[in-house]
């Protein structure tokens, strides 16, 4: 009687910790589709693909559902949105389903614009001193483009900022825009190249740089 409730006992936890392993799997796997649908729909939306501009509108929507879905949308500070960015990331899923075409080149631009105290504006960029620093800076600005969380978002732009700033130390206030730069279709050189400003941020500077 004893060995039978034994067996009976290790069969019970056998099938529990069978299907426990299933949802674990079953929501990892749910995991990476949600990252990489977030990660191909916004190229589809932004217009970065060979789809329809008809494709746009319903992939903004998908793209909106996986990110609330991937708890995005909320606040930093929120212990779930902490959780799930946790796991995402060491799970490697964030950066290694992430990535769907190599970046397009000059696709996005921060500009600086520095006002002086006579209310004269000196406008900057980035600075790069090599190609390495060159493509390390597309990578960030993608990522200023990409991430939903505008506290990370305004951080990396006062970091990049700060090495401009030396460069105007009498300046005042710092008005930093992240511009998106469309350019036409291959093989039409004459095309316009449109810009739009995505992101705005003003910032008051000490009178002394650090």
């Amino acid at each position: 009687m004893i060995r039978k409730d034994l067996s009976a006992g290790a069969a019970t936890r056998s099938v529990v910790l069978r299907y426990a392993l299933l949802v674990a799997l079953a929501l990892h796997f749910g995991a990476i589709t949600l990252v990489s649908t977030r990660e191909l729909s916004w190229l589809v939306a932004h217009g970065l693909t060979m789809a329809p501009a008809s494709w746009r509108g319903p992939a903004r929507t998908l793209e909106d559902f996986s990110v609330a879905a991937l708890a995005e949308n909320l606040d930093p500070g929120n212990t779930w949105q902490q959780t799930v960015a946790t796991y995402l990331n060491l799970a490697g899923i964030q950066g290694a389903y992430g990535f769907f075409a190599p970046n397009v080149s000059d696709a996005y631009r921060l500009v600086f614009e520095f006002q002086s105290p006579d209310g004269h504006v000196e406008q900057d960029l980035p600075h790069v001193s090599s190609e390495e620093s060159a493509v390390r800076l597309a990578g960030l600005l993608d990522e200023i483009a990409r991430t939903h969380i505008d506290v990370l978002r305004e951080a990396l732009v006062k970091l990049l900022a700060a090495e401009a700033w030396e460069n105007h130390p009498g300046a005042t206030t710092l008005r930093a825009t992240f511009r998106s730069t469309t350019v036409g279709p291959v093989g039409r050189p004459n095309t316009h190249i449109s810009e739009q400003i995505l992101y705005a941020y003003e910032f008051a500077l000490p009178q002394e740089a650090p």
